[in-house]
């Protein structure tokens, strides 16, 4: 089973610019959005901690710490390094399964996408009959 802990949101948090939004010129009125969000949060923090994360927005980040298996890393791979999968949520599997496979190369040798398993099976077996 996987381990999830999740760290509180504070004023300080980060907001992802989707490429979307940077390609079609709109990060400063993005950043304003999110810096207003902010602000309420802040306004509604002060009455109710705990209902305050409700009005982020999804661009906003929280530190997450999970402790996985391989077995784990491998279908979190496989439904989220696969190219279907939402941008962020696939670059962030990709650095998991990056970061897995310094101390567990072999063991995650063919940790992937469900797209790019083929191709990864390919290369690592090459010329095995």
């Amino acid at each position: 089973m996987a381990t999830i802990t999740v760290q509180g949101t504070t004023r300080r948090s980060a907001s992802t610019i989707p490429p979307s939004i940077s390609e079609i010129g709109m990060e400063s009125a993005f950043r304003e959005i999110c810096a207003r969000t902010e602000e309420t949060w802040e306004r509604i923090r002060r009455h109710s901690p705990a209902a305050a994360a409700y009005i982020l927005t999804n661009a906003h980040r929280r530190r997450v710490m999970m402790r996985v298996s391989a077995r784990e890393l491998y279908h979190l791979a496989r439904v989220r390094a696969d190219r279907h999968a939402q941008w962020d949520i696939r670059e962030t599997a990709e650095r998991m399964v990056a970061q897995g496979r310094e101390v567990m190369p072999l063991t995650l040798i063919l940790a992937a996408g469900k797209d790019g398993f083929d191709a990864l099976y390919a290369r690592v077996f090459a010329g095995e009959a």
